[in-house]
């Protein structure tokens, strides 16, 4: 029923990522009814102490600033049951009586008398694979995610917070977009959502988020053939594990940034070495030179020649 509105490329998918996240934990923080400004949520993000936020916001903000981090770092692995636990733990992380692990208690929702019952993990299991596996589109599974675990809410807290993480881990993958409640949205999907509680229907609030929330980038035919340097880029931060937003140094000058962990790559055997002096001879007259004045061609053949690299 809710086919994929986008068809990402990888490097794509992970750019669009890195540049929404941000709107995503603010999100993340108005499900909630935190008061928080965007402004705010970006400049604590930022490192930036804002002083008429309340500390347990900061906190939230930080902790889903964290899973976002672990998300695009285990970006090719798969969602296991552990895994899904491991973005709670980052986010409900000294906020609740435990994170990372179901409930074991009864608790309450507000605006509505839908109590959830205390979850099995062998039932939790069965459920979370069975949206997983499931050979529908991966909108569709992000969205059935999303509204399971929502409702029922299967740890002490950060419940819509880690459905929304666990959603856009299943679209991100897939290439298909990123799941983000605007704020002239998050009246009507209080609603929706209230309902959705008291009935357990969920159709009508999945249709909103597939209308309203799945975000993407259009990719014009003509525009195809634009060299993209920062594509690139990502690719080499994914590629060698690096830290997060690495992109934007190795931007300025990829030789430079990547002398040393060709260094460290040059000890480990006699074939490494071989292919790094070719590379190193082959790029030579990029030196110094911002990945922006590349040529595409060369570009593209220097992240093969490093795939090839750490493959040996």
């Amino acid at each position: 029923m809710f086919k994929d509105k986008f068809k990402l490329t990888a490097e794509q998918s992970l750019f669009l990522a890195k540049k929404k996240w941000d709107e995503n934990v603010y999100c993340g923080m108005k499900m909630e009814n935190r008061v928080v400004t965007f402004p705010q949520t970006k400049t604590i993000l930022s490192g930036v102490n804002v002083p008429d936020v309340q500390l347990d916001d900061i906190q939230a903000i930080l902790n889903m600033r964290d899973a976002w981090k672990y998300l695009i770092n285990t970006i090719d692995e798969p969602i296991t049951f552990n895994y899904w636990c491991k973005l709670n733990e980052l986010i409900a992380r000294n906020e609740a009586l435990e994170w990372g692990k179901l409930r074991t208690g009864s608790v309450g929702i507000s605006g509505t008398d839908y109590e959830p019952p205390i979850p099995r993990r062998e039932k939790v299991t069965e459920e979370l694979y069975s949206i997983i596996l499931s050979d529908k589109s991966a909108t569709e599974k992000a969205l059935e995610a999303f509204v399971w675990g929502v409702r029922g809410q299967f740890f002490w807290d950060g419940n819509k917070r880690t459905s929304l993480t666990l959603a856009n881990k299943i679209l991100v993958m897939a290439g298909a977009g990123i799941l983000t409640i605007t704020d002239s949205c998050m009246t009507e999907f209080n609603a929706l959502l209230i309902d959705y509680y008291n009935t357990g229907e969920s159709e009508t609030l999945k249709t909103f988020l597939y209308e309203k929330a799945i975000q993407g980038i259009i990719i014009k035919k003509e525009s195809l053939k634009r060299y993209n340097p920062h594509s690139y880029a990502v690719s080499i931060e994914h590629l060698f594990n690096l830290p997060y937003q690495s992109a934007y140094e190795i931007e300025e000058n990829p030789l430079g940034y990547l002398k040393n962990i060709l260094d460290d790559l040059y000890e480990q055997s006699d074939e490494k070495s071989k292919l790094i002096d070719k590379f190193d001879d082959k790029y030579n007259k990029y030196k110094h030179t911002h990945l922006r004045d590349w040529d595409e061609v060369d570009a593209s053949q220097m992240l093969k020649d490093l795939r090839q690299i750490k493959s040996k």
